[in-house]
């Protein structure tokens, strides 16, 4: 199966597993995809991503927003044929099993380091 990383310390950056950088044009795409790795595993409204990215706007307009946001990335996942954010009606999250993200990665690390400590306190 194939893994995409997602880099989110330094700026936005997408690697397929042999690491060519992915494009994800729109800055708005990009915010839509870091949300939902930063919130993995949880299930996300639309609603709520799109007040989220684009509260100042009308909500048919925030929502249009999104939904061209998701098409975005749609258009990624046909590209690389794989499944990046799952979808189920009105909710959203991202296809873990394909993720290797580097904010979980040192989140795990950072837990572990701390668990250690913990034992010669």
């Amino acid at each position: 199966m194939p893994t995409i990383t997602a880099h989110l310390f330094g700026g936005f950056e997408l690697t397929s597993g042999d690491g060519e950088r992915l494009e994800l044009k729109a800055r708005k795409t990009r915010a839509v995809l870091a949300v939902l790795i930063l919130e993995e595993p949880r299930w996300l409204s639309r609603d709520w991503l799109a007040g989220l990215l684009w509260g100042v706007r009308a909500v048919a307009q925030a929502r249009t927003s999104l939904s061209q946001a998701l098409y975005e990335i749609r258009k990624l996942e046909a590209a690389l044929r794989v499944t990046i954010v799952n979808r189920v009606a009105e909710r959203l999250r991202l296809a873990v099993d394909i993720f290797k993200s580097v904010v979980r990665a040192f989140i795990t690390e950072l837990m572990e380091n701390i668990l250690e400590a913990a034992k010669y306190q």
